[in-house]
């Protein structure tokens, strides 16, 4: 049982004391660009963003300019904007940057 709850309006609060980002929610409406350049700079420049929930959560552009311009350590994505993600996309030629094609919680191989 967690010590303390947060809910989205309390993200200025919760966001700076974090390590690790873990989305797990679904995309919906109110979900979609959920964290933004706003919420990728009070992160911890050591923080660690991982989504193996739904690309868009995260918007994009911020989401690069946050790991080209260290505003945070890295990124581990196992959901992407575009299904199969382009070769020439820019997420596959950054150092820090994991990425997995979507069997984040598979225990076996992808076959």
């Amino acid at each position: 049982m967690p010590h303390r709850k947060f809910v989205t309006e309390q993200m200025a609060d919760f966001l700076p004391h974090l390590d690790y980002l873990i989305l797990t929610m679904p995309m919906t409406q109110a979900t979609r660009g959920l964290i933004g350049e706003r919420e990728l700079r009070l992160l911890r420049p050591t923080a660690v963003l991982l989504n193996p929930a739904r690309g868009p959560l995260v918007q994009e552009a911020a989401l690069l300019a946050a790991l080209r311009e260290g505003w945070i350590t890295g990124a581990a994505l196992d959901a992407h904007y575009q299904y199969p993600l382009p070769p020439e996309h820019p997420l596959w030629s950054l150092p820090n940057v994991i990425l997995t094609p979507h069997i984040f919680g598979s225990s076996v191989g992808a076959d």
